[in-house]
This record gives C-alpha cells, structure tokens and sequence, in this order.
C-alpha cells in the first residue's frame, strides 16, 4: 500500500494520480457525513469574532481575479526574467474555472441553506427554490438557478488551489505560504458564516480539481508553449506579407539565388560566422592590409 501511494504522490504523476486518489477516497467518506462534518466545523468557529473572521472573509477571496492581478504585477515589476510562466498561471487558472463550472452545472447540488446534503440534481433534475415569493422549479443550468444549486464543487478553492499550484511552481519558497491561504480560503467557505457557503466535500472535490488541472498545466508548460507558438505564427505572417517586388530583389533576378540574409543564416548554421572559432580574426587580416599598402 505504501508502495502505492508513493507511486501516486511521485513527482511525474502527482498531480493527476494524488488529486483522484484524495477524491477517490476522500469524497465517498465525506459526503454522507456532510451535515454532522458541516455542523461541527461552524460550531467549532463560532468563538471567532472581530478582525480575526473579517480578515478570514477578506483573504477567502485568494484565487480570484483582484489577488491573480497582483501577483501578476509583482512578477512583471520585480521578476521579468519569469514573467513567461505567468501564461502558464493564466492558462491554468482559467482552465480551473471552465472545468469548476462545468462540472457545478453537471453535478447541481444545492448551498448548505437548504439542508439537503444529500440531493444532487445531475443533468434535467431539477429543486424548488424560492424567488420573489415564488417557488420555481430550477436546474443547475438555469440562470436563476446557479447561485443556489452550484454547491460542488467550490470555485474558490478550485480558484486559490491553482494559484497556489502556479505560484509554488515559479517560486518554490512561497509554497507553503500558499498552501496556507488555500487553507484560510476552505475555512472561510465551510466555517465562517453561521450558514457557509459550501459543504466540506465541496471544497475537498474543487481542491482536487484546481490541483488536477493546474498541476498538468503549469508541469507541461502548455501557456508558455501555445504563447510562443501564438507568437510564431503572429511572426510567420508578418514576414509572410513582406512585398514580393523586395522578395524578388533579396533572392536574384530568378527568384533562386540566396539572398545576402540567407548567407548569414548559412553561415552561423553552418559553424562559420563572427562567433565561432572559424572566424577570421583581426591579427589574420593586418598582413594582407599591410602587404597591398606596400603595393600601392
């Protein structure tokens, strides 16, 4: 067994191979037990008053767009030589939104102020809720429907998971520190309202899934490889709509012969050129300067 959890949490596969071993294992034990889990956790944090909760409900928003912004621009001000990764914390935090609200529409289950822990509506189920004095019969893909029936999983620890996931990628030492603030984001959407907002297997199945998404795309560098690739392809057609008269000129009369650019190019390709060993250097040149002085 312990052979087999070394093999999930390796270094290669940890990010897709952890996450669904902790959902796999985590989220069948949770769930059923999501109302007496939910109601000890609140009554636990109920003591908790003052700037203590306030700053709690102030950083719960770790993950979001104003703390991606500044990390952003602390990266651009004071780091730019990693400002490249910065695609890859972009690819991967948008991708975590996309796959958190796919699946909150799939799923449906309704906020913990309803009292169903148990009730998930699945694609065409659909749950009573209440709207200007009327009971409407809604589903998850119902616009009036998703901020009562999108309970799992949570987009804000989806959110502040893939933060977390980028940022320990770029820089290693703030790890922990990160990994703290997705734990004061959890906190805040299980404990700190007498009604929180999501149940705790919800936070457990979006922490899995911003862990699962982020960690494949921050470990392949996908942003920074379809940034470049992007950039190639803005820069092909760039020299693709040079004019043809100009072409013509560079290449020859016939359109055949290397152009002055093209022999540079084979020359540095080809290991002869002002940077390597090959080059002719000055002190070669100075007798055959001095030698057609003497002739003239």
């Amino acid at each position: 067994m312990i052979r087999g959890l070394g093999w999930c949490f390796a270094a290669e596969r940890r990010f897709w191979a952890g996450s669904l071993l902790v959902a796999v294992v985590l989220l069948p034990i949770v769930i059923p037990r999501d109302a007496v889990i939910g109601a000890f956790l609140v009554d636990a944090f109920s003591g908790v008053g003052g700037d203590i909760r306030r700053e709690i409900k102030a950083w719960q928003q770790f993950g979001g767009v104003t703390s991606v912004a500044v990390f952003a621009a602390a990266v651009l001000l004071l780091d730019r030589a990693r400002a490249g990764r910065l695609a890859d914390v972009a690819l991967a935090m948008g991708l975590t939104a996309a796959a958190t609200t796919a699946l909150k529409i799939l799923i449906g289950r309704p906020r913990p102020k309803f009292a169903d822990p148990s009730i998930f509506l699945w694609p065409g189920g659909v749950y009573p809720v209440e709207r200007d004095g009327q009971v409407l019969l809604l589903g998850a893909a119902s616009p009036l429907g998703r901020a009562e029936l999108w309970s799992m999983p949570s987009s804000h620890t989806s959110a502040a998971v893939a933060l977390c996931v980028g940022m320990s990628a770029m820089y290693p030492r703030v790890r922990w520190l990160a990994a703290g603030l997705v734990g004061v984001v959890i906190v805040g959407r299980t404990m700190a309202d007498a009604v929180p907002a999501h149940w705790p297997s919800d936070v457990i199945a979006g922490g899995c899934l911003g862990w699962l998404v982020a960690g494949w795309v921050v470990r392949e560098s996908l942003g920074s490889r379809l940034l470049g690739a992007v950039g190639g392809l803005i820069d092909g057609r760039r020299r693709g709509g040079s004019s043809p008269a100009g072409l013509g000129e560079e290449r020859g009369v016939d359109g055949g012969g290397p152009s002055s650019a093209d022999g540079a190019l084979a020359g540095k390709t080809s290991g002869v050129g002002p940077f390597t060993d090959d080059a002719p250097c000055e002190r070669d040149r100075q007798p055959r300067m001095k030698a057609s002085t003497g002739a003239s």
